[in-house]
């Protein structure tokens, strides 16, 4: 169960990482007794580690990233994690601002390229 809280925590699941989280009651509500050597803990404080994640942050950056909204997607991470943070991380600024190109590209093709006639150049009814 600890793995999946795992895997839930990273790819910002909150909803499904806290019922699992209460349901192998390792929220503390089940029986305390001492885990196999090689077992989960009997106690895992996930608020805590929900919040030190920020994972609330990161679904919304993810959600912003998925809707095509770079933009958004930027600054939202600006404000969770400070305006230094993208600046640092070169690597996620460039693929946010080429994420930011393919979605102009993307925009500008709907434009030009009437519904239902994909392939063909004109001018889409406004």
């Amino acid at each position: 169960a600890a793995a999946c809280l795992h895997w839930l925590v990273v790819h910002a699941m909150r909803p499904p990482a806290e019922a699992l989280w209460r349901e192998a009651k390792l929220d503390g509500s089940g029986e305390r007794q001492a885990p196999p050597a090689d077992g989960p803990p009997v106690f895992l404080d996930l608020p805590r580690l929900l919040e030190e994640s920020k994972v609330d942050a990161r679904w919304d950056v993810k959600a912003a990233l998925l809707g095509g909204d770079v933009a958004d997607a930027r600054r939202l991470v600006d404000s969770a994690l400070g305006g230094a943070f993208l600046s640092e991380h070169s690597e996620l600024l460039f693929e946010m601002l080429l994420q930011e190109f393919v979605e102009m590209v993307r925009a500008a093709h709907e434009a030009w390229v009437p519904p239902g006639k994909p392939g063909e150049l004109g001018i889409a009814d406004a």
